[in-house]
Order: C-alpha cells, then structure tokens, then sequence
C-alpha cells in the first residue's frame, strides 16, 4: 500500500511546477516529507525504521567522507563544464546571506528527497524484495533528474545505487543526506 502511495505522491508532486526555491522547498518538504511521515504514522510504523535515525552514526560519517573524497575530482571536473556552469545555483544571490539562506532551502530539498527515495520508498521495498530494493528506488530518483543536465542524470542513476547501498547498510538516511546536501554546497560554489 505505501509503494503505490509513494507513486501517487512522486506524480502529485511533479504535477505542481516550480516557481522558486523557497516553494521547491515547501512542496518537497510537504510531498516527501510530511506526508510520508504521516502515512507512516497512520501505518502505525516508525519513521527511524525507515532511516530517520542516527544509528550507525560513525559507520555513516565513514561512508560520508569516502564517498566526499571520490565526489569532489568529479565536482571540479564538472564545475568547468558550461552546461553546469549555466545550471548551476539553483538560485540567484546577490550575497554571502543570501547564498548561505537559499542553501537552507536547498537542505530541506535534500532531506525530503533522501527522506522519500532512499527511507520510505527503500525501506519499505527491503521489506519484500531485500536488497533489489536499492535498485527499484534508484529507477524514480534517477528519473526525476530528467530536464538537468545530461551527465548529471547519468551519474544520478549511480549515485542512487551508491547511496542506496550506503543507507542500506547503514539503516539510516544520514550518510546519502550528508553526501548529497555537503557536496551540493560545495558543487554550488564552484560553479559561481
């Protein structure tokens, strides 16, 4: 029942456009957040039995900055590339402030879509199928990056595996929500 309500949600989300990146905020935050939290709720399950949790901790910071020190050459490469360059903030800022508060948007896009792909949609598939599960979350996730720039939906497919992988073994979201969002800064900055 919560995989076909994760479909409706993943088609009711793309339905509403974008108009900011405070409102890809809100609507992330509603749509992959909020909402699952509550069906979970509903369920009568546990949102840390679906990676909201910092079990593992130490084994996510490890996972975290391997996977940070294998991410950063392809940042850079990617950072002189013009496709990213004209990509890339998300945002406009005229200010370190500004910058640094549109970021905070850009965490809760993160959290919500780590939260929905990789604790809700995944865990949920470990349940039934094990660790196929992995492979069957990356499919939406990877996807959903159709419309960004060409090489970053091909590596989105990867990442979803990798991180996947990582909040499998780790039955938390912590370390892909560290290396998705820390990473994103970083990307962010270099494409200025």
């Amino acid at each position: 029942m919560l995989i076909l309500l994760s479909l409706v949600i993943i088609l009711i989300n793309r339905m509403i456009p974008i108009s900011s990146v405070n409102f890809w905020a809100l609507k992330l935050g509603f749509f992959y957040l909020f909402i699952p939290i509550l069906l979970l709720c509903f369920f009568k399950k546990k949102p840390k039995n679906y990676g909201l949790n910092f079990k593992n901790y130490k084994k996510s910071l490890l996972y975290f900055f391997f996977i940070l020190i294998i991410s950063l050459p392809i940042m850079i490469y990617g950072s002189n590339l013009e496709e990213f360059k004209n990509y890339y903030p998300l945002f406009y800022s005229d200010s370190i402030f500004s910058f640094a508060k549109n970021e905070i948007f850009i965490c809760v896009i993160m959290l919500s879509t780590e939260f929905f792909f990789r604790g809700f949609l995944m865990f949920e598939l470990r349940k039934k199928i094990g660790w196929y599960a992995i492979i069957v979350q990356t499919i939406p996730y990877g996807i959903l990056h159709i419309g960004k720039p060409p090489l970053e939906v091909y590596y989105s497919f990867v990442a979803g595996i990798v991180l996947g992988y990582v909040d499998y073994k780790t039955e938390s979201i912590l370390p892909s929500f560290l290396s998705h969002y820390i990473p994103s800064i970083i990307f962010d900055i270099l494409c200025l």
